[in-house]
């Protein structure tokens, strides 16, 4: 049953239940799930509403996890990329993919309601999800999400102008207002906002109200606190479709007819921009790519490019 107010909403219960919202499980149109996976997840999640009600409330959790600091050995420039590794295929065209070391956060479209967790390769390439979370406080809205200390689910959602950090282990939420402009924040993009996540640091791009200047405000991935901005008038958002940050430098993604090609724009660390924009290198593009991310753990760009999730080695 699809609900008339929101798009690409699929709801799994009882139609004499539709007001109360703790026995609702969402789950996407074209979810790529097992009958066998999905009467397991549907009584899962069963016996866990059973066992406590998920409240609709904002921060109300306590973050045991500080935010990982950068190790600056691991850090540099990235000075070349490998061939694309093709990962897994899905049948939606527009979806996100968050990389946290071996976990996996996949949504499908660019707003929803639901968050695919994988803990291998193989069940990504499987399709074949560990857990299904479902955001009761609001749904996200865009494909350039983030994760951080493993387990927090970074999103942005338009109808509260906040940024959301989900604990999946324990179904809690955090929130932070952030006034962003509802206009694509890339060329052909499907995102207001583009969340990163560096080194355990939250980063995220916007533009915002009322002068639709693109600004970057560093947070802490726990508290959602803001250490830091930068306003970036030189940056034309228009001629890019994503970007990511790693090791505090700004590296943005480009498009001729036939390839994806990776620039590096600005230092945050130095606050220097990068004369002559460096081109470091170029791979096949097979559409316009909804996520960008670099994950610092396994030093990789992870993108979802029309319906196709692949993982670029870096060097530094």
């Amino acid at each position: 049953m699809i609900s008339n107010g929101i798009r690409y909403r699929r709801e799994i219960r009882d139609v004499e239940d539709s007001n109360k919202r703790e026995s609702t499980l969402y789950l996407p149109i074209y979810a790529q799930i097992s009958d066998k996976s999905l009467k397991a997840i549907c009584e899962d999640h069963r016996r866990r509403r059973k066992k406590q009600k998920w409240k609709n409330a904002r921060n109300v959790t306590n973050y045991n996890k500080a935010p990982r600091a950068m190790n600056e050995q691991d850090c540099g420039l990235i000075s070349s990329i490998s061939r694309p590794h093709t990962l897994a295929h899905r049948l939606n065209r527009i979806g996100g993919i968050v990389r946290h070391g071996a976990y996996w956060f996949q949504t499908e479209y660019s707003l929803g309601y639901n968050v695919f967790e994988f803990r291998n390769l193989t069940d990504l390439r499987l399709s074949h999800p560990s857990a299904v979370h479902s955001l009761d406080i609001a749904r996200f809205d865009g494909t350039d999400n983030a994760a951080c200390n493993g387990n927090n689910f970074i999103y942005y959602a338009s109808s509260t102008s906040h940024i959301y950090s989900y604990q999946v282990d324990r179904k809690r939420s955090k929130s932070a207002p952030i006034h962003a402009s509802k206009i694509p924040i890339y060329k052909f993009s499907h995102s207001y906002v583009d969340l990163e996540n560096d080194g355990g640091n939250l980063w995220i791009l916007y533009h915002s109200v009322p002068d639709n200047i693109l600004k970057v405000s560093l947070r802490d991935c726990a508290s959602l606190a803001e250490r830091k901005s930068w306003i970036l008038q030189f940056l034309d958002t228009k001629t890019i479709v994503n970007a990511f940050i790693a090791c505090n430098r700004l590296y943005t993604i480009t498009q001729n007819v036939t390839s994806n090609i990776l620039n590096i724009i600005y230092d945050f660390g130095s606050d220097e921009l990068f004369e002559n924009i460096p081109q470091i290198g170029s791979w096949k593009r097979y559409g316009v790519p909804s996520t960008v991310q670099y994950d610092h753990t396994t030093k990789t760009i992870n993108v979802f490019d029309n319906g196709v999730i692949y993982s670029i080695a870096v060097q530094m």
